[in-house]
């Protein structure tokens, strides 16, 4: 999963692997200039877009943008903000028969450079 870090001053606490994980599956309302272009009539509608997991995996990847592009500067920069990150933690699935497991962290790559 690509996560996004939260908007610079967005909580009071450090923000957190989990926290990210929720908000990459909160629903996104898609309205006025964001509208979703419908193939079929040709038109901009409003529309909800999200993401579900049906399924644990079995390897789960999370893959963390540590960068933010200032537009009126043209120019990109790393986010160097502290990260929490639980040893283990439960994957939310929506598959009711499906009982997700809990994720173990088991490996961690830091790019430098």
């Amino acid at each position: 999963l690509p996560l996004a870090f939260p908007a610079a001053g967005a909580g009071a606490h450090p923000p957190s692997v989990v926290d990210m994980v929720h908000e990459y599956l909160r629903p996104e309302e898609l309205t006025d200039d964001n509208q979703y272009q419908c193939d079929t009539c040709g038109c901009k509608r409003d529309a909800r877009r999200w993401v579900e997991i049906s399924q644990p995996p079995d390897h789960l990847v999370l893959t963390l943008n540590r960068f933010q592009y200032y537009v009126q500067a043209r120019r990109r920069q790393k986010i160097t903000t502290a990260l929490e990150y639980p040893l283990s933690f439960q994957l939310p699935v929506q598959n009711d028969a499906v009982d997700g497991p809990r994720d173990e962290l088991s490996a961690l790559i830091i790019h430098s450079g």
